[in-house]
């Protein structure tokens, strides 16, 4: 089993004949001496099973401690003895029993490597070990996009004001289509005002045919909060003008849709008000005068839903013996 391994940058590779032994091993439950057993810990997962990680503890668990393995492998990661999807494999099984050993390699992976499998192994450690307060204290402060979006993923309870100041932070460095997506989504008032103004000035939305779906046009649809109102309002100005053109895959107008009906079910004159304000005539233009209706409609169905609420078995009595009369 010495020298079985063997890694490339991207691979990692292992005598065929160490397989076929040890599928020997596991259907005849043989004894092996506990120094061997300890040194499968360095053997990648397919080795046990092409299936899955799991299979590879299960094996190494019903021979040794778990306390031997967890040692085992922090000495493996320590010394550089695995890479790859074997490091992986440590960090997974490591992360599954809170062995916090291995939290400043962590958050160095985190830090340093352009590996997205490493590098969502060694978040998803972290955020077993740690929780959310690990991730918001440790990681948050130094995440780049990529990062940062590996965390909107995998770790769901994140605060959203931690989260959309760490995507400001990165934005403000640099202009990205995805973080301005998730910004407006987070409420961010800077990404939708960047997103307002270009969309005013060029009287169309971002996306193209290379980018589609999930940008910033599609994040529109998502704004629930009247005080974006003032924004909406220009955009809804701008769908009205003659001189706009909507997108053939994503269409802000869509979008807009969705987010004055969101306000208007919690902001219900401000947001009408603004509709008929800007609404223009049949005469003027009869197409846009059916949108701002089809809106008004959605908002007055979204105004009963809101306020529709399911009544219990005791105040369902209330109401009958009130109305007895009737």
């Amino acid at each position: 089993y010495k020298d079985c391994v063997k890694y490339d940058e991207n691979s990692v590779s292992i005598n065929s004949k160490v397989i076929e032994i040890l599928a020997v091993l596991k259907i005849t439950d043989y004894t092996v001496e506990e120094d061997v057993l300890i040194d499968f810990t360095e053997l990648p997962y397919f080795a046990f099973d092409n299936s899955k990680v799991s299979l590879k503890y299960d094996y190494l668990c019903s021979k040794l401690s778990v306390d031997k393995i967890l040692n085992r492998l922090v000495q493996n990661v320590k010394e550089h003895k695995v890479k790859g999807m074997v490091l992986e494999d440590h960090l997974w099984f490591l992360g599954n029993h809170k062995d916090s050993r291995l939290e400043e390699i962590a958050l160095n992976i985190c830090k340093n490597t352009d590996d997205v499998s490493l590098r969502s192994s060694a978040l998803d450690y972290l955020y077993k070990c740690d929780g959310v307060e690990g991730i918001v204290d440790e990681v948050l402060p130094f995440a780049n996009e990529n990062l940062l979006y590996e965390i909107s993923l995998r770790c769901k309870d994140i605060p959203k004001e931690r989260m959309r100041e760490a995507m400001e932070r990165e934005y403000k460095k640099e202009y990205s289509f995805r973080l301005q997506a998730d910004l407006i989504k987070l409420g961010s008032t800077k990404a939708l005002n960047d997103y307002v103004q270009k969309v005013s000035r060029d009287k169309r939305p971002f996306e193209d045919k290379f980018n589609r779906f999930d940008g910033p046009t599609e994040a529109i649809a998502s704004i629930k909060n009247p005080e974006f109102l003032p924004q909406l309002k220009i955009l809804l100005e701008t769908v009205l003008d003659k001189a706009y053109t909507d997108n053939e895959y994503v269409n802000l107008k869509g979008s807009l849709t969705q987010a004055l009906i969101n306000c208007g079910g919690c902001a219900y004159q401000e947001t009408t008000g603004i509709i008929k304000e800007l609404r223009p005539s049949t005469e003027e233009d009869e197409d846009n005068f059916v949108y701002c209706n089809y809106i008004l409609n959605g908002i007055e169905t979204e105004r009963k839903r809101v306020v529709d609420t399911v009544y219990d078995l005791k105040a369902v009595k209330k109401l009958l013996n009130e109305n007895a009369s009737i």
